[in-house]
C-alpha cells in the first residue's frame, strides 16, 4: 500500500485536485496541468511546503483578473523550490508569481500567452512587476524595506525580438563568454517568453525596452546579447541599454539596423564636457549573420567602412572598441582584416558556435507553440 508521506513526485493532467489531500504535504515535485482554477491552483501550491520544482499550466484564461486574485490571497511561502515552471496566460501568470514567495528559485521558465484585451505593454509589466520583488527575495532572503531591486543580480542577458510579436528574455546571474556557456552549461535563472499575436509596430523602445529596464534589476549587466528579426523604427540603443553603466559585450544580429547601432555608441554633441558616452565600459562587439552590400569592388563594403570610422572615432574620445567578432559573416581577406585591426586591435572571424546553435534551436521550438499547443512549452529541455 502506498504511504501518503513517501509519495514525492505527483503530476496531474486534466483533472481536479483536491487541495486539502495528503499526498499533496511530502511532494517535492509537482506538476498541474489544467488541474482546474487559478484559485484551485493556488489553493494547491500553498499545500505544498516541500516543493522543489513546480510545473504549472492553465491554457484557458481565468475569468477574474489578477488584481482582484492579489489582494485577496495571502501569499504562499515555497522555501525549498528550486525550479518554476509556468504556461498560462499573461495575467495567470501575473497572478502566481504576485502570489508566492520563493527566495531559493534558481530557475523561472514563463510562457505567457495573450489571452485578454490589455495591451503588450501593460501584459509585460503585469509580469515584470512581481519579477521585481521576486529579485528582491532572491538577493535578500525576504522583501526588504529598499524598493529598488539589488543592482548585481543579473550579470547576462539575451533578448530576442521575433516576428515582432514574440519577446523573449533570458537573464543570467553569471557574466559569461560564449565559450563558457556552451561548455559550462550556465543555465539562465529567467528564461521567459512572451507572445501577443499582434505586431508591435516597431516601437520596441517604450512599449518593451523601457518597461525591461525600470523593473529588472540590470545596473550590473555586463553581457548582452539582441538577436532581433524584424524592423525597428528609430534608435533607441542610447537611450535605454546605453545608459547601463557597466556593460561591457554585446552581440547584435545582423536583421538589427548596424549603422543605426553603431552610431549610437557616439555622443550625440561630442563638444559637451564632460563628454556623455552611452555604453561607457563597452569593448568587444559581436556581430551576428550580418549581410554586407554586394562587393563594389573596393577593399570593403562601404557599410563595414562607416562602421570602422565610428570605431576610430570612439576610440579617439578615449572609449575604446578592443574585440570585433565577425560570427557567421561574409569572409574578408587577410588585408581587409588588417584594415579592421586599425580600428580594433582583436578581430576575429567564427562560422559556428555551439551556443548560438542551442539557441536558435530553441528560438525554432518556440516559435512553433501557439495557442492550440500551448502545453509542450512545460516539456522543453
Amino acid at each position: 500500500m502506498l504511504r501518503t508521506e513517501s509519495l514525492r513526485k505527483l503530476s496531474y493532467v486534466n483533472c481536479h485536485v483536491d487541495p486539502n489531500s495528503e499526498f499533496l504535504h511530502g511532494l517535492t515535485h509537482l506538476g498541474l496541468r489544467q488541474a482546474g482554477t487559478i484559485e484551485d491552483i493556488l489553493c494547491i501550491l500553498s499545500q505544498t511546503a516541500n516543493l522543489e520544482v513546480a510545473d504549472v499550466g492553465i491554457f484557458e484564461p481565468s475569468e477574474e483578473g489578477s488584481d482582484h486574485l492579489v489582494v485577496r490571497l495571502a501569499k504562499i511561502h515555497l522555501p525549498a523550490l528550486k525550479t518554476l515552471r509556468i504556461c498560462a496566460s499573461t495575467c495567470d501568470v501575473a497572478t502566481i508569481l504576485s502570489n508566492i514567495v520563493a527566495p531559493h528559485v534558481l530557475r523561472l521558465r514563463i510562457f505567457a500567452l495573450e489571452m485578454g484585451q490589455q495591451s503588450p505593454t501593460e501584459n509585460l509589466v503585469s509580469i515584470l512587476r512581481p519579477l521585481s520583488a521576486h529579485f528582491l527575495v532572491l538577493e535578500h532572503g525576504s522583501v526588504p524595506k529598499t524598493t529598488k531591486p539589488s543592482p548585481d543580480y543579473i550579470r547576462s542577458m539575451r533578448l530576442c525580438i521575433s516576428k515582432a510579436d514574440v519577446l523573449i528574455v533570458q537573464a543570467f546571474k553569471e557574466a559569461f563568454s560564449q565559450e563558457q556557456l556552451s561548455e559550462n552549461g550556465m543555465g539562465p535563472i529567467l528564461d521567459s517568453t512572451f507572445s501577443w499575436g499582434v505586431n508591435l509596430d516597431g516601437d520596441f523602445q517604450s512599449r518593451i525596452l523601457k518597461p525591461l529596464l525600470d523593473h529588472l534589476p540590470l545596473n550590473n549587466l555586463v553581457t548582452l546579447q539582441l538577436f532581433i528579426w524584424c524592423a525597428m523604427s528609430g534608435s533607441p540603443w542610447s537611450s535605454t541599454f546605453g545608459l547601463l553603466p557597466n556593460l561591457e559585450s554585446i552581440l547584435v544580429s545582423g536583421a538589427l539596423d548596424i549603422l543605426a547601432f553603431v552610431g549610437s555608441l557616439l555622443p550625440e554633441n561630442p563638444s559637451t564636457i564632460p563628454l556623455k558616452v552611452s555604453f561607457p565600459l563597452l569593448n568587444s562587439i559581436t556581430v551576428y549573420e550580418f549581410v554586407c552590400e554586394p562587393d563594389t569592388g573596393e577593399w570593403m563594403t562601404p557599410i563595414l567602412s562607416t562602421i570602422l570610422k565610428f570605431f576610430v572615432a570612439r576610440d579617439f574620445m578615449g572609449f575604446p572598441i578592443k574585440h570585433l567578432t565577425l560570427l557567421r559573416c561574409p569572409p574578408l581577406s587577410d588585408s581587409q582584416l588588417d584594415i579592421c585591426r586599425l580600428a580594433v586591435p582583436d578581430v576575429q572571424q567564427l562560422k559556428d558556435s555551439i551556443q548560438v546553435d542551442i539557441f536558435r534551436a530553441y528560438l525554432t521550438t518556440v516559435g512553433r507553440i501557439s495557442s492550440s499547443n500551448v502545453e509542450h512549452f512545460l516539456d522543453l529541455p
